[in-house]
């Protein structure tokens, strides 16, 4: 960051020109093994922006191809983030591009009835068994396809708990807290059993009159494959997060219900046709063992 102080016949203003980078290599790697070094070039650049800051504006400029992300924004596109990520070119277009789009758009805090986060349950709150505990459903649960799965759940005792934590059918539950790849995980909690869910899941109860949950959790996923959540959270010891805040002001289309129906059905039919594809991918993966071992121990 390129501090300087301010004239005094300077004031902020939404035109202020604003130069940001983001290098790849600092001259040196995390054993201290030594590298090539990004910041010569950056400043390089700089001292070019202060010559014509106008020229690091476009979002289409030859700068934006070069191996270190340099570029310019106003002031006024920076929306309260001084963030190079949050900022850079492609991640712009994408937010331009959600608002451009051919249906009305919404902050997600606007269409739902309740954003909350579950509870922490360390081992000594934890149930050993479904038996006296119900499952506590955690990031491990949500698969990176937006799938629930039980295998390995943890359990959290059922006596005492308040109901207002348990699960109710048709909650949206967000991964918020994770490894900045896989921050952004969303499934819809299908009910028909009892379940809460730790911290790092937040859970949304929408309004079901401009959203349907499976629309918002299948959006929420495509955000998250293209990166959109690495970029939005926070980075805190070798995790990342996306706090209640940060969510509620994500953007999202919104489409009739009814074209919100349609594209769940096709969603829902491509989903199980993968799922049967990767099954059979999984037999004969296991069909080939069975045939190397076979011929490797002469059984």
């Amino acid at each position: 960051m390129f501090l300087r102080k301010r004239a005094k016949n300077e004031t902020p203003n939404g035109d202020e020109i604003i130069f940001m980078a983001a290098p790849d290599r600092i001259g040196y790697d995390a054993t201290g093994r030594k590298v090539n070094n990004d910041f010569p070039k950056i400043v390089k650049h700089y001292r070019d922006f202060e010559l014509n800051s106008d020229s690091y504006l476009s979002d289409t400029s030859p700068l934006h191809n070069e191996p270190v992300l340099v570029f310019a924004v106003k002031r006024s596109q920076i929306n309260g983030r001084i963030d190079v990520a949050y900022s850079s070119p492609d991640f712009r277009v994408l937010r331009e591009r959600i608002k451009g789009g051919r249906f009305p758009i919404a902050h997600l805090g606007e269409i739902c009835e309740s954003m909350e986060s579950g509870f922490a349950a360390g081992g000594d709150n934890q149930a050993f068994d479904d038996i006296v505990g119900i499952p506590h459903i955690r990031p491990l649960n949500i698969t990176s396809k937006g799938d629930m799965i039980l295998e390995g759940t943890k359990y959290v005792p059922r006596a005492n708990l308040p109901q207002r934590q348990l699960l109710t059918a048709g909650e949206v539950l967000f991964n918020n807290t994770n490894s900045a790849i896989w921050v952004g995980k969303t499934c819809v909690f299908p009910g028909g059993y009892e379940a809460a869910c730790s911290n790092h899941i937040t859970r949304i109860k929408v309004q079901s009159e401009k959203v349907l949950p499976e629309y918002l959790a299948g959006f929420l996923n495509l955000l998250r494959n293209l990166g959109f959540f690495q970029v939005l959270s926070t980075k805190f010891n070798n995790q990342a997060g996306v706090n209640i805040e940060t969510l509620s002001m994500v953007l999202l289309p919104l489409p009739p219900i009814s074209a919100q129906q349609e594209m769940i059905t096709k969603m829902e039919k491509s989903r199980s046709e993968a799922r049967q594809l990767y099954a059979q991918a999984d037999e004969l993966v296991n069909q080939a063992k069975a045939r190397f071992e076979a011929a490797l121990l002469g059984a």
